[in-house]
């Protein structure tokens, strides 16, 4: 939403100098160092977005109780930032700002304790109420202190620390939750946030008084009849308009690393897919404060609300993937897949392990060619592993998102519903960092698919074994566009044919993926 503070007027001599103007040299500076607290300040909530997946795995939970905690820390922003503004006009800004980066790292610690409680403790409570609510809302009053012509921008550029961060840390926290798993991240980020913002707080000072128009009783009566409401009806007015603008920018941000988890796509590139998003937030950030110093901050959001109206507007509209794909991208939300690939032209085909599903129906044309089945690869020597049941009180690793995490979980539920131990499911960003860790004897068990497990096989024979059968059979395909109609025909005929000669069940033979065949239509 685009920042609404007003410009004061303020007479200009011939060589066109503001006069009695309280900006000087100090005034960025210091909006600088504010824009550095807020770029930390606000890597804190990510931490839940970009390990909205594993975190809900590792707790047993559903995704949207994660989900929930991750909103939570936005409401305790808004719900706190009253108090938290309240107090700093008495106390000074410093104060305030230290205490947010200890409630701040104190609420990463109790959410890293690992129990759905303390997440939502520490997310709601600590970051959201006591932590990121002393830092955003207070400095952004504090920050138009120092400003009195380009207020609009300054206040943009502090506000946009929430997009730096963006565009810095999903990256980093994806990196460290699937190196060390996201509670030591959390707390990792905990050092950070005390490391970085208590030392810059100290360099804050009060602002200098007012300038001789701030507070003049004409500037008073101006400002009163704004579209001739009572101010604090046009100040409640902007809160209900900056809520209906951040709901729908907000969801998108929150669930894109997981979404694209959903999909196939790896977490790293999702949360790249976020920092390109923010970036070009912070870019649009930047614009709007820019022109509210130009044509007042009531203009700047009847334009912003009706560009942003327009971008919500397109997605309804729009019918296809592809065309879903480009609106995204100019409402800022950055998407990358296989299948937008395909249908923007970029291939005529996809031949992968692509499972056939009724989402992905509507929108491509598959021809089977074979089913792909879940199993548990374990050291040959393991051989009381018969198999996914037989791992209660195991170590298992697997990659996250994939369907094998689901069969893991109802494993586990399994063994503690028959008073075994539960399975100790371990998931990492890519599936080889998974394998690794069954190949240097860090988990007893790899999930996986059949597939991936038999190249595994053949490429260190003797060395592991699938336990028990396989399970979770799926069939998977060769997408083409529905509009390719003679290219999925001919790899029709072309499949029927080397089915027919006997290639394709030798092909199926040499890498031990018989069991996967297509069935005798």
């Amino acid at each position: 939403m685009a920042d609404t503070s007003a410009v004061t007027p303020h007479t200009v001599d011939s060589a066109g100098r503001f006069r009695g103007s309280i900006e000087s040299r100090s005034s960025w500076v210091v909006a600088a160092i504010t824009l550095a607290i807020l770029s930390v300040s606000y890597g804190a909530p990510l931490v839940v977005v970009v390990g909205l997946k594993p975190i809900a795995a590792s707790l047993g939970t559903d995704r949207s109780l994660v989900a929930l905690a991750a909103s939570l820390i936005w409401l305790g922003t808004g719900l706190g930032g009253i108090m938290m503004g309240w107090i700093a006009d008495r106390v000074g800004m410093r104060p305030i700002a230290i205490f947010g980066a200890a409630m701040t790292a104190l609420g990463l610690a109790v959410s890293a304790i690992g129990q759905t409680w303390a997440l939502v403790l520490g997310s709601a409570v600590l970051i959201g109420l006591l932590g990121n609510s002393a830092h955003f809302p207070p400095l952004v009053t504090y920050i138009s202190r120092w400003f009195d012509r380009r207020r609009g921008t300054a206040v943009a550029l502090i506000s946009s620390g929430q997009y730096i961060a963006g565009v810095v840390w999903p990256a980093v926290f994806e990196r460290g939750i699937s190196a060390f798993g996201w509670q030591a991240a959390m707390l990792g980020y905990a050092v950070v946030v005390v490391g970085a913002i208590v030392p810059l707080a100290l360099f804050l000072r009060s602002p200098p008084p007012p300038g001789r128009t701030e507070g003049s009783g004409a500037g008073i009566r101006r400002r009163t009849g704004v579209l001739r409401l009572h101010p604090n009806l046009i100040q409640a007015m902007l809160c209900v308009a900056a809520f209906l603008c951040c709901v729908p920018m907000a969801m998108p941000a929150g669930h894109l690393v997981a979404f694209c988890s959903d999909l196939g796509i790896p977490a790293a590139r999702g949360a790249a897919m976020l920092s390109v998003l923010l970036g070009c937030a912070f870019v649009s950030r930047m614009f709007w404060g820019w022109l509210t110093d130009r044509i007042g901050g009531l203009g700047a959001v009847f334009a912003g609300s009706a560009c942003q109206a327009l971008a919500i507007a397109a997605f309804v509209v729009t019918q296809d993937e592809a065309g879903l794909f480009a609106v995204s991208a100019l409402y800022g939300l950055g998407f990358s897949g296989i299948i937008p690939a395909l249908q923007a032209k970029q291939c005529d085909a996809i031949l992968s392990q692509l499972f056939i599903k009724p989402e992905r129906e509507k929108v491509v044309d598959f021809v089977p060619y074979l089913y792909s089945s879940n199993t548990v690869l374990v050291k040959a020597s393991s051989t009381d592993l018969t198999g996914i049941d037989a791992l209660c009180g195991k170590k298992a690793a697997a990659q996250t998102g994939t369907t094998i995490v689901e069969y893991l979980k109802e494993a586990s539920a399994k063994c503690t519903g028959g008073g075994k131990p539960a399975i100790d499911t371990r998931l990492f960003t890519k599936d080889s960092d998974a394998l690794q860790q069954l190949k240097i004897g860090l988990v007893d068990a790899y999930g996986t698919s059949v597939e991936t497990a038999a190249y595994v096989m053949k490429q260190q024979p003797g060395a592991f074994t699938m336990a028990g059968e396989p399970f979770g059979q799926i069939k998977c395909g060769i997408a083409t566009t529905k509009d390719k109609s003679a290219l999925h025909d001919a790899l029709t005929a072309a499949l029927a044919a080397i089915r027919a000669d006997g290639t394709y069940d030798a092909i199926l033979k040499n890498w031990n993926l018989s069991g996967d065949a297509l069935k005798a239509s």
